[in-house]
């Protein structure tokens, strides 16, 4: 169960993630930055059966944290001189995940500006499946945001 609730003296609309039995998931189409109001730290992406939860450390070291199924976690960590750090199913990507369901480079996440930020596919080209990122706060909507809550998409239109 979701609810979209406005804040009358911003102007804004966020949306919750009430039932936290399903999950809610935000579809990335755009650059993402962690830690400014879009992912924070212990956020996760989900693509099928695949998990992948983030953790920024003090010292602008970023771990991932990924999980097939119910198979053992496994995880690395990168400081920022490993930008821009590879998520996918390409031997040749900085995190390498045997799995059907992802792209060859599903995701990339990047350092830049003093700021880490998350993007679907490689820069040029989409992942195919598309990268959901689960929601664990409230999340401000914005203008062309997809969102999913259980097998249900939703296209943000503000006017």
């Amino acid at each position: 169960m979701i609810s979209v609730n406005c804040n009358s003296v911003k102007s804004k609309y966020y949306l919750n993630d009430i039932s936290r039995i399903y999950g809610t998931f935000i579809k990335i189409i755009k650059d993402y930055v962690f830690n400014k109001k879009k992912i924070n730290s212990g956020d996760s992406i989900g693509i099928n059966n695949v998990r992948i939860a983030f953790n920024i450390m003090a010292d602008k070291t970023i771990k991932l944290i990924w999980k097939i199924g119910e198979e053992k976690e496994d995880e690395k960590s990168f400081d920022v001189s490993s930008s821009p750090i590879l998520v996918g199913r390409s031997e040749k990507s900085s995190v390498f995940i045997k799995s059907n369901a992802l792209s060859r480079t599903h995701f990339s996440i990047a350092f830049t500006e003093n700021e880490w930020f998350i993007r679907d596919g490689n820069g040029s080209k989409p992942s195919t499946n598309g990268s959901w990122l689960l929601i664990n706060t409230e999340t401000e909507l914005e203008n062309s945001m997809i969102f999913k809550a259980s097998e249900t998409e939703f296209l943000v239109k503000l006017t």
